[in-house]
């Protein structure tokens, strides 16, 4: 019961901060452009803050690069399943197979996983979350356009890649701590200024995420079946495999705590990124709506599933 308590507890800030967010869509207090300006804050600016404070104050082991590598394959393996399901399944929605691999961490896992645990643990959902990102930029990003027809050049990804707020955030964390450098500027204490305004910057990630999610929450009856069919499928796939790689990598192979278990389950239980729908537009209104009814329900399916794996652990 106490258990219990502490997840209420600790899920009501979210829950509001959400509904917050349908009430404002009710009101239409924001317009769509105002949306996707927020979120290019977060993307471009709150996140990579979080990131770089998560990395510089990181030791960067070894076995990390293993857990990256692994996630980054199991993305890939999970793309290629996808398109076979959805020839099947949707072969008029080029983009729908993408929705069997890759993870909103960005736009929700972070949120999620901070709201429940120290800042000190979050460097362990950073680890696990760089295969994924990698995964999206480049394979899933290469997909995506070959599968609607837009141009895809290599060297064009490459270079997004690289000069990503997030990509440059994780890089620059992570040099810094290996090569001692935010050790060296932590002597000073003009830098306590620098870090607290890094820090700010951080602390608006989780408010503004939760009151976007509940911003795009929406469901329409006549893609209810579809919809609940994917996300069954999807988590049951997930977690499944979750479970697997958490027992013979996490624990067995490189013998890592329990909180990168926490990690690895909070990743798997997410939605697909929710980039895809940017893609579907060459398929038409329905096709898109279809895209981003399941990407709203799966968001609520994902929390659900937090607050269960919570308990659990």
């Amino acid at each position: 019961m106490s258990d219990l308590l502490m997840v209420l507890e600790k899920a009501i800030p979210l829950v509001m901060m959400i509904l917050l967010g349908v009430i404002l869509k009710n009101l239409r207090f924001l317009r769509e452009s105002t949306l996707a300006d927020i979120k290019k804050l977060i993307v471009n600016i709150s996140l990579p803050a979080t990131l770089f404070m998560t990395f510089a104050n990181t030791d960067f082991h070894r076995q990390y690069v293993a857990l990256i590598g692994i996630v980054f394959l199991f993305c890939v393996g999970m793309l290629f399943l996808g398109d076979r399901v959805g020839r099947n399944v949707l072969p008029e929605n080029p983009v729908y197979p993408a929705l069997y691999s890759g993870f909103e961490a960005g736009m929700m896992g972070y949120a999620l996983f901070a709201s429940f645990f120290a800042k000190e643990e979050l460097f362990k959902f950073a680890i696990i979350d760089i295969g994924q990102v990698v995964f999206v930029f480049l394979i899933m990003t290469f997909y995506l356009q070959k599968k609607t027809g837009s141009a895809t050049e290599v060297k064009k990804l490459m270079k997004s890649f690289a000069i990503s707020p997030v990509i440059m955030a994780i890089v620059f964390g992570v040099v810094m701590s290996a090569s001692g450098g935010y050790q060296w500027v932590n002597k000073f204490a003009a830098f306590d200024g620098v870090k607290s305004t890094l820090e700010i910057l951080g602390a608006m990630t989780q408010p503004l995420i939760c009151i976007v999610i509940g911003y795009e929450l929406r469901m329409r009856a006549e893609n209810f079946k579809v919809t609940l069919l994917t996300i069954i499928s999807r988590m049951s796939v997930m977690i499944a495999s979750a479970v697997l790689i958490n027992k013979f990598v996490i624990e067995h192979l490189l013998g890592l705590d329990r909180m990168f278990s926490v990690a690895l389950f909070t990743l798997f239980i997410l939605p697909p990124p929710f980039v895809i729908p940017i893609y579907v537009s060459k398929a038409g209104e329905k096709q898109k709506s279809l895209i981003s009814d399941i990407l709203s329900v799966h968001v609520i399916f994902s929390l659900m599933a937090f607050m269960l794996l919570i308990m659990l652990y």
